[in-house]
This record gives structure tokens, C-alpha cells and sequence, in this order.
């Protein structure tokens, strides 16, 4: 009789050396055979630099700065309800758009991977609007193209949160194997 995975897949048991972690299906080491190295590591950690330096820059300088409105009749009070209203808008248009394209990269199936398509259309997207913020004339303008930029990075940050556990998927089998060690209570 075959050995179903929960799934109801049948696999074989894995074979002593097999690079197939249990519960794969036989002839499937596509997944288990690559290991994320230093290589991975130092790309993955330069993408996450360049998305929190394209996030925090125009947050942090552009946007009040091109909001800011001192020749306006209600002074800098204007920039300052402007550039408040752009950055809630645009964070909340994040804040739902992160876990849409979290939800809808586990369901990907395609040539090109679960995340990568999910990746690379949130940098574009990001990339585009940011460009966009730079020729903006109007508060309005400004705050379209930053609700293109969080959403774009949502997006991307979604994709590359999800690489994490898809590159270390045999490491997390095999500690679930691994039982917990007992809480102890510290005095201090």
C-alpha cells in the first residue's frame, strides 16, 4: 500500500542520502536541492535596503518638502494637512495591499516562480510612481503617485517576506521534529 501525504499526494519514504525531505513526492527535488547561500543572503539583504530606502526617503524628505506651501495665504499649515493626508492615504492603501499580495503570491503558479512575478511588478510599480511623485505639481498628483509607491512596495515586501520561509522550508521540517525545551522560570 502507497504512503499518502496528508494532502493525499503519494509519496515514497525518503531514501537514506535522498536530497528529498519526507513527504515530497518522488522525483521532487527541485525544491529541496537548493540551499540559500551567502550569494542569496547578501542579494536578498541589498533588495530589502533598496525598498526601505525608496520607502523612507520621499516619506521622510521629498514629500514635505514639495508639500510645503509657504508662499500659500494659510502658511505651512497647508503643506503640513497635505503632506499628512498623502502618507495616510498612502499607508493605508499599503497596510490592505500587503496582505492582498501575500494571499494571492502563495496561490502563483507559473514559469517564473510564486514571488518573482509578484516582486518585480511591486518595483515596477514603485519605481514608476516615484518618478511620478518627482514631476507632480499638485498636492493631488503627489498623493496618486505615493499611494502607486506604497502599494508598489507592499506588493514587493509581501513577495520578499515570503521568500524566507520558501528558501528555508527544509530547515523548518526538520526542527518541527525537534521537540521544545521546557520553559524554565528566571528569578531575575
Amino acid at each position: 500500500m502507497p504512503h499518502h501525504s496528508p494532502a493525499g499526494d503519494p509519496t515514497t519514504p525518503p531514501v537514506a542520502g535522498s536530497t528529498a525531505p519526507a513527504g515530497t513526492p518522488s522525483g521532487s527535488t527541485a525544491a529541496a536541492s537548493f540551499r540559500a547561500g551567502a550569494r542569496w543572503f547578501t542579494l536578498f539583504t541589498l533588495a530589502w535596503l533598496a525598498l526601505w530606502t525608496v520607502q523612507l526617503t520621499p516619506l521622510q524628505l521629498l514629500i514635505p518638502l514639495q508639500l510645503d506651501t509657504p508662499d500659500d495665504a494659510g502658511g505651512w499649515i497647508s503643506g503640513v494637512v497635505s503632506s499628512g493626508l498623502v502618507l495616510a492615504v498612502g499607508g493605508l492603501a499599503g497596510v490592505i495591499a500587503g496582505p492582498l499580495a501575500g494571499g494571492l503570491s502563495d496561490r502563483t503558479r507559473g514559469a517564473f516562480g510564486r514571488r518573482r512575478p509578484w516582486v518585480i511588478g511591486g518595483v515596477v510599480l514603485g519605481s514608476a510612481s516615484l518618478v511620478g511623485i518627482a514631476f507632480a505639481q499638485s498636492p493631488w498628483g503627489v498623493g496618486v503617485a505615493w499611494v502607486g509607491v506604497s502599494i508598489g512596495i507592499a506588493v514587493a515586501s509581501a513577495a520578499f517576506t515570503a521568500l524566507i520561509a520558501d528558501q528555508l522550508t527544509d530547515r523548518s521540517t526538520a526542527c518541527a521534529a525537534i521537540p521544545p525545551a521546557p520553559r524554565t522560570t528566571c528569578c531575575c
